[in-house]
């Protein structure tokens, strides 16, 4: 039909063709100004759990004045902290953490990056002492 607003969608075809609905019967998406209430995006989820697992690190190492493991122990909590922390350390290193959340890891837990010191005869603080 010229000059009629309407638009394709799927489903069989009429003999005639294609098979057309009008746009008025079509229901818009939600605009932000709609006063539906705003849906936290997925980016927000994340952040929000990020900021939650500092907090949970920050007072662990209040409580046990000691950095937790990622790995050789046997508690879940302290496992989980340590793998969180170490993944930040990581992340920093390759260069892909942002600056905003290293910033705040550095306030919140400063020392963070580099956590205990290396022990045993592979470490490279005896292999740099060894080597003067």
């Amino acid at each position: 039909m010229p000059g009629s607003r309407s638009c394709r969608v799927s489903g069989p075809a009429p003999q005639g063709g294609r098979r057309r609905v009008p746009l008025t019967r079509l229901r818009p998406y939600p605009r932000h100004d709609s006063g539906w209430p705003d849906q936290p995006t997925k980016h927000d989820a994340d952040e929000a759990r990020w900021a939650h697992r500092l907090e949970e690190v920050a007072a662990y190492l209040a409580a046990r004045r000691d950095w937790p493991l990622h790995n050789k122990t046997d508690d879940q909590e302290e496992r989980s902290l340590g793998i969180w922390l170490h993944t930040q350390r990581i992340t920093r290193r390759g260069g892909k953490l942002d600056e905003s959340k290293e910033a705040r890891l550095n306030d919140v837990i400063p020392g963070s990056q580099h956590g205990r010191p290396r022990r045993g005869a592979n470490s490279r603080t005896q292999l740099s002492v060894g080597r003067s």
